[in-house]
C-alpha cells in the first residue's frame, strides 16, 4: 500500500505545558513557519487526537495542557516518507523511549524537525524519532540553540570510518560524533561492531601519526658511545615534537568520545551534544569487556603451536588453569594494562603465578610430554604450555605467545616485554626454578637489546609514543621527567612505584642515571606516595608534623606537645615536610610538579609555648569537697591563682582543676588520664592553641590524685552539682567555710 507523503505537526500537551506562555508562543510561530507545507495536525499527551489547523490554533490560544507524555501514540499514525515536526517540553523514561524505538523500526520517515521547548531540555522525547534520518534538533530556554543538524550524506560517513587519514578524522569529526550520538542516545546499550572498529581506528591512526613523529630521533648512537648527554637533548626533541603538535591531545580525547557514545555511555542531557558525559565501569567480568590499548612488538607474530628445537634449550612448563588476570578488578586490569609491571605490587597475582609454574625441564622431554600425557614428570600436574628460555627470535616469540596465555589467554593488554620482565623479577624468588635464572636473565637483555616499544613503555596515546629500543626507553623513562612542562604525560609517573624495577633493568643495560635524574625517579614517587596517603588518610598532616614535634597519641588522635622530638634524620623529616606543604586531598598529580617542592626548610617546630619550663613541678593543690575546686584562698594574703602563677613563674593559665570539673560536668564521671588529656586537648585546640606543655600527661595524673579524696567521697553528679553552684567567687568563698 503506497502513501501520500505528508508534513504531520505534532504538537505536545501534556500537563507541564499548561499556561506556559514561552512554549505556546513557540509553538505558534512553528506553526506559522510552516504552515503552508503541514497537511496533518496530532495534539498528544496520554491520548492523540488527529485535528485540524483551527482547533490546533485554538489549543495554542488556549494555553491548555493536561494528562501525560506518551509520544509512541504518534507512530502508528505517521507513514513512511512523512516528515516530521515534533513540538515537545517534556521527558520520558527509558521504558517509554524503549517503546518508541520499538515502535519506529517499522517506519521510515523523510525528515524529522525536532522542537524542545524547556529551560531544563533533554532528548528523550525526540531521540527515538530522528534516529538514523536526515534532521534538525533544536532547543528552547534561555535562547534558540541548535543542537544538530544532519542531512541523509552525513550518515554515510559511518561506512567510511575504516579508511579515513588522521587528517581527513579530525576535519570530520563534529558530523561523526553528531552522527554517533544521533544512533546511540536512548538504545543504552554497546554498538559492539562500532566499538570494536573504533578502537582499532585508534591504534591505526595513531600508529600513523607516531610514525610521523618519529623521523630524526636516533638515541641509539649517543648511548652506545656514552654520549649521555646529548642522548638527553634527542629526548627534550622527541618530547617538543610529540607534544608540540596540537594533534596529540586533540587526537586521543576525541577518540576517547567517540568510544564512549558507542559503549552506550550516553544520557538525555543536550549537554553531551557539546561533550561527551562518560561513566567509569566498577569492575571487569571478563578481559574480554575491555578493549586495551595494545602494544604490539614489532617483528613479532605469535604462534599458536608448541615449537619443536633444540633439545638442549629449557623451557617452564605452565600447569594448566585459567588465566592469572581473569576475574581482577577492573582498576587493577586497567592499571596493568597501562604498565605490567604493577603486577608486583599485587601479592595474590603474584602468588597465581608462581603456582602456574613448575620446575623446568629440557624442550625435547616437554615436546615428548605435550604430544602425549602432557602430565608434568615431576609435579604430576596438567600441562597446557611452556616459555622457552634462550635468546633468539624463534624461542622468544613463543615465550611471548605463551605468556600472554598464561595472563591473559592470549589477549595483548599492555607491553609483553614487561610481562616478561614480570617473570624475571618473580622467578629470583622461586627456588625450583633456581637452575634457569641465568637463562631466563638471558632472554631478558635479549629483549632489551632486539625488541622496539614505545619511547613511554605505554601503548596509552596520551604518552609519548615514538619507537626506540626496549633498553632505551627504559632508560628515556628514567631520565626525562624534568623535561617535561606537562605533568600528566610523564611516563615515570605511569611506572614511578616500580622504578626501582626499571632501575634494575637498566642497570643490566649498563646505561648511567645521573645524580639529578636518581633524585627526579626518588622524589616523584615520594611525592605521589605522599599525595595518595594525603587523600585516604585524614590524619596524613598529623603524622607528617609528629616526625618533628613532641606527641602523645590517644585514640589515633595527635595530641602535641611544646617540644621538639629526637629525629633519627632530620634530612628525610625535612624532605617529608617539604613535600607536604605541596600535597593536599584536593589536588590532582598532574597539578603538582617537582620543581614546586621547596628545596630548603625550617621545620616549625614549637617549643615552650606555654613557659612552664622541662622539668615538671607539680603545683601542691588543696581540693574543697564542698566546692569540688580548689580553696580559693591559700594563705591569709594570697589566692589560688596567685599562688599558681608564683609557683609556675608565667601567666599564661592552663587551669586543669577547672577542665576538671568541666569535665566531670559534661561526661557525669570522672576521668581516666588519657581521657583528661583528649579532653584538654579538644578545648584548647578549639581556642586557637596548637600544642600543649610537655609535661602534660604527669600534670594529668597528679591533678586526678589531688581529686582522689573527693572522688571517693562524692558521686560525680553530686560532684557537679557542686562545681556549677560554686561558679561565682562569692558563693565559693561562703561554700568553704
Amino acid at each position: 500500500m503506497s502513501f501520500v507523503k505528508q508534513t504531520v505537526y505534532a504538537l505536545d500537551c501534556s500537563g507541564s505545558t499548561n499556561s506556559d506562555s514561552t512554549y505556546w508562543s513557540v509553538a505558534e510561530r512553528i506553526l506559522r513557519e510552516n504552515e503552508s507545507r503541514i497537511t496533518k495536525y496530532f495534539l498528544w499527551n496520554t491520548f492523540l487526537e488527529v485535528a485540524s489547523l483551527s482547533q490546533t490554533q485554538l489549543q495554542i490560544k488556549n494555553k491548555l495542557g493536561e494528562w501525560g507524555t506518551c509520544p509512541h501514540l504518534i507512530i502508528p499514525h505517521l507513514n513512511d516518507g512523512d516528515d516530521l515536526i515534533l513540538i515537545t517540553d517534556g521527558e520520558i523514561g527509558q521504558d517509554s523511549l524503549s517503546r518508541v524505538n520499538e515502535l519506529m523500526l517499522t517506519k521510515k520517515l523523510n525528515s524529522c524537525d525536532a522542537h524542545i521547548i524547556s529551560r531544563h531540555p533533554d532528548v528523550s522525547v525526540v531521540c527515538g524519532f530522528t534516529r538514523g534520518i536526515k534532521s534538525t534538533v533544536k532547543t528552547y530556554g534561555d535562547e534558540e540553540v541548535t543542537l544538530t543538524s544532519l542531512t541523509d550524506e552525513d550518515f554515510l560517513i559511518l561506512d567510511q570510518l575504516d579508511f579515513l587519514t588522521l587528517e581527513q578524522f579530525l576535519s570530520k569529526y563534529e558530523i561523526i560524533r553528531q552522527v554517533l550520538l544521533n544512533k546511540m542516545i536512548g538504545i543504552n546499550k554497546m554498538d559492539k561492531k562500532l566499538h570494536d572498529l573504533l578502537v582499532a581506528m585508534k591504534a591505526k591512526l595513531h600508529s600513523d601519526f607516531i610514525k610521523s613523529l618519529d623521523k630524526d630521533f636516533d638515541l641509539h648512537t649517543p648511548l652506545s658511545e656514552g654520549r649521555y648527554e646529548d642522548a638527553k637533548i634527542i629526548s627534550k626533541a622527541m618530547i617538543n615534537r610529540y607534544y608540540g603538535n596540537s594533534s596529540v591531545k586533540e587526537f586521543s580525547s576525541k577518540f576517547d568520545s567517540l568510544i564512549a557514545i558507542v559503549s552506550g555511555k550516553t544520557d538525555f542531557s543536550v549537554n553531551q551534544f557539546n561533550a561527551i558525559k562518560t561513566n567509569a565501569f566498577s569492575t571487569a567480568a571478563s578481559l574480554d569487556k575491555e578493549e586495551p590499548e595494545s602494544l604490539i612488538i614489532e617483528g613479532i607474530t605469535l604462534m599458536q603451536c608448541p615449537i619443536m628445537m633444540d633439545d638442549d634449550a629449557p623451557v617452564i612448563p605452565i600447569i594448566y588453569g585459567l588465566p592469572v588476570l581473569f576475574g581482577e578488578e577492573k582498576k587493577v586490569i586497567d592499571q596493568i594494562m597501562k604498565n605490567p609491571l604493577s603486577i608486583l605490587s599485587y601479592e595474590n597475582i603474584v602468588n597465581k603465578i608462581i603456582a602456574r609454574l613448575s620446575q623446568s625441564i629440557g624442550l625435547f622431554s616437554y615436546c615428548e610430554i605435550y604430544n602425549t600425557t602432557r602430565i608434568h614428570p615431576m609435579s604430576r600436574q596438567d600441562i597446557s604450555g611452556c616459555i622457552p628460555l634462550g635468546s633468539n627470535k624463534e624461542y622468544v616469540n613463543e615465550a611471548s605467545n605463551a605468556i600472554m596465555n598464561l595472563f591473559t589467554g592470549g589477549k595483548i593488554l599492555g607491553n609483553i616485554d614487561l610481562y616478561y620482565a614480570v617473570l624475571f623479577f618473580i622467578i629470583e624468588n622461586v627456588p625450583f626454578l633456581d637452575n634457569v635464572r641465568e637463562n631466563i636473565k638471558e632472554q631478558m637483555i635479549y629483549r632489551m637489546n632486539n625488541h622496539k616499544t614505545s619511547a613511554s613503555l605505554s601503548g596509552m596515546s596520551d604518552y609519548i609514543g615514538t619507537k626506540i629500543l626496549f633498553k632505551e626507553a627504559i632508560w628515556f623513562v628514567l631520565t626525562s621527567g624534568s623535561l617535561y612542562t606537562d605533568n600528566a604525560v610523564i611516563p615515570l609517573r605511569q611506572h614511578v612505584f616500580v622504578y626501582h624495577k626499571l632501575l634494575e633493568l637498566n642497570k643490566m643495560n649498563k646505561y648511567p642515571i645521573s645524580e639529578q635524574d636518581a633524585k627526579y625517579c626518588f622524589l616523584t614517587r615520594k611525592m605521589l606516595t605522599m599525595l595518595q596517603k594525603c587523600k585516604k588518610d585524614p590524619l596524613f598532616k598529623d603524622k607528617i608534623r609528629a616526625q618533628y614535634q613532641q606527641h602523645i597519641i590517644i585514640d589515633d588522635i595527635y595530641v602535641f606537645l611544646d617540644s621538639p622530638i629526637d629525629m633519627l634524620n632530620e634530612e628525610n623529616v625535612k624532605l617529608n615536610y617539604a613535600i607536604s606543604t605541596v600535597v593536599n586531598a584536593s589536588k590532582s598529580a598532574s597539578s603538582i610538579s617537582i620543581s614546586d617542592i621547596p628545596s630548603s626548610v625550617i621545620l616549625p617546630v614549637e617549643i615552650d609555648t606555654w613557659n612552664f619550663g622541662k622539668e615538671y613541678k607539680h603545683y601542691p593543690c588543696k581540693i574543697s569537697s564542698k566546692t569540688c575546686r580548689p580553696l580559693y584562698h591559700v594563705s591569709n594574703i594570697k589566692t589560688w591563682e596567685e599562688s599558681y602563677n608564683e609557683f609556675y613563674k608565667s601567666y599564661k593559665m592552663l587551669s586543669l582543676n577547672k577542665y576538671f570539673g568541666d569535665y566531670v560536668c559534661d561526661r557525669k564521671k570522672y576521668p581516666t588520664v588519657s581521657n583528661f588529656i583528649l579532653y584538654i586537648w579538644k578545648r584548647e585546640t578549639g581556642k586557637g592553641e596548637t600544642t600543649l606543655p610537655s609535661t602534660i600527661e604527669r600534670s594529668c595524673i597528679d591533678v586526678i590524685y589531688d581529686y582522689s579524696d573527693v572522688m571517693n567521697s562524692t558521686t560525680p553528679t553530686k560532684f557537679a552539682d557542686r562545681f556549677i553552684a560554686s561558679v561565682s567567687r562569692v558563693k565559693r568563698i561562703k561554700m568553704e567555710v
